[in-house]
């Protein structure tokens, strides 16, 4: 029941954005497929690499509030990737729908050559540990800033949805900002996967963004484990 509910509340959503988007884009070069495959399949990518209200991170949260965490230290066991694959295990069926989210979006796209879809498997694989590095950051907040944690998430959240172009696709925006988002983490999680389907050779352009998400991934998972094992000593001293 629960996999219907979860279905039916992502086609609306994807309904949603599409109709209000349809309706700001009027008169540009857009038109309503290429905006309903685009949310099709930045909708079904959010879902597959666990962006969307970083459930794995707000795992966390309900571990420490519950006490598990307590017990979970004693284990000879890592504990975020425990509770990531314990995310995993609950949302089994999720991905079958994310990934027809994509294949309905790739038939309408149309045309798409073996390049863009390697190109997508890369981009995808890339967000997938931008979005591990982000869940993780979100854990650590919430074992250093309990009082906070609700406020500086919701901040967190919200630029992630609003940068990556979950909510507004990235052509969008004026031009100057536009480039500063293309440099920003946010962009290689979903907007980068959803576009790399729709490239056909590969060119400077695409060398430039796969280093730069590179890099970001490197860097974001370096921090995130460094902060997760300082906050992991703060709470085993404090907290159990």
């Amino acid at each position: 029941m629960d996999i219907v509910i979860f279905t039916i509340k992502r086609f609306v959503e994807v309904i949603f954005l599409i109709v209000f988007w349809g309706a700001v884009s009027n008169g540009s070069n857009l038109d309503l497929k290429t905006l309903t495959s685009y949310f099709l399949i930045s909708g079904g990518v959010a879902e597959l690499i666990m962006i969307n209200n970083l459930p794995v991170g707000d795992g966390i949260k309900g571990n420490v509030r519950t006490g598990q965490l307590s017990n979970d230290i004693i284990k000879p066991i890592s504990i975020f990737l425990a509770q990531y694959a314990a995310k995993l295990g609950s949302r089994v069926l999720i991905p079958v729908t994310s990934i027809i989210m994509i294949i309905v979006g790739i038939i309408l796209i149309g045309n798409i050559t073996l390049f863009g879809y390697l190109y997508f498997f890369i981009a995808l694989i890339i967000a997938m540990f931008l979005s591990y590095s982000f869940n993780l950051l979100l854990g650590c907040l919430y074992l250093i800033t309990t009082s906070t944690y609700s406020g500086i998430t919701s901040i967190i959240n919200q630029s992630i949805k609003f940068f990556s172009g979950a909510l507004v696709p990235i052509y969008f925006f004026p031009d100057g900002l536009r480039q500063i988002i293309e440099f920003l983490p946010f962009n290689f999680m979903i907007y980068a996967p959803t576009t790399a389907l729709l490239e056909k050779s590969l060119n400077n352009v695409i060398v430039k963004n796969v280093c730069i998400s590179l890099v970001w991934s490197l860097v974001l998972l370096v921090i995130s484990i460094y902060l997760w094992k300082k906050s992991l000593k703060k709470y085993e001293a404090y907290g159990i």
